[in-house]
């Protein structure tokens, strides 16, 4: 047997998380890039309100090489353990859309209930929402893929999950989330063999 067929054969989530040193040279491209346009526009207004026109730059580039720390250790974190934490980072994103909702604990900003003030930063449950619902539905689709194919039972329970975050999102307002997460979703229930007549149903 070669060794090429037993890879195969081996669940998605067992295998070891792959390298990716070609997503970490494009996200570093574009870390820089923002960096350097964030800088061009706001080196005048820095250099008036703190006086340091780069006081933006240092305090963007450190959350940015936070982020890429973060980025490398998640990389190097096994598949099967985000499939085993799946549940858990589903709750609780629906646990954080419903907190930011309730009077007092969001921050309305604009008119949009976005923010969980935390003191030394304000956490937006958006943003970890479409990460963690990602991953719930990604590991949903690698148990259940004859299912999501064949069944409209089997495509309706996460199609079930995107509905609900879809609403909490609704009545914050944060519409860019709703869409990015309706899309990315959608892209991979297709993409794990759902009928295409079925997702377009789900946008009627």
């Amino acid at each position: 047997m070669s060794m090429a067929s037993v890879s195969h054969r081996i669940p998605i989530s067992a295998r070891p998380a792959p390298r990716f040193n070609g997503l970490l040279l494009v996200v570093s491209l574009l870390i820089t890039f923002g960096l350097l346009m964030m800088t061009s526009a706001s080196i005048e207004i820095a250099s008036s309100q703190y006086g340091d026109p780069f006081f933006h730059l240092k305090r963007q580039t450190i959350f940015a090489l936070m982020g890429l720390a973060g980025m490398l250790i998640t990389l190097h974190i096994p598949m099967y353990f985000w499939r085993r934490i799946s549940w858990f980072l589903l709750m609780a994103s629906f646990a954080l859309l419903l907190l930011v909702l309730v009077p007092g604990v969001g921050k309305v900003v604009n008119g949009s209930a976005r923010w969980i003030d935390l003191g030394l930063f304000n956490l937006q449950p958006s943003e970890l929402a479409k990460v963690f619902i990602v991953i719930y539905i990604a590991s949903y689709l690698e148990r259940h893929a004859e299912e999501v194919r064949e069944q409209w039972s089997g495509f309706l329970k996460p199609m079930l999950v995107i509905g609900a975050a879809v609403v909490l999102l609704h009545f914050e307002p944060d519409h860019g989330a709703l869409v990015i997460l309706m899309l990315t979703a959608f892209c991979l229930i297709f993409l794990a063999g759902a009928k295409f007549y079925r997702l377009l149903l789900m946008l009627v």
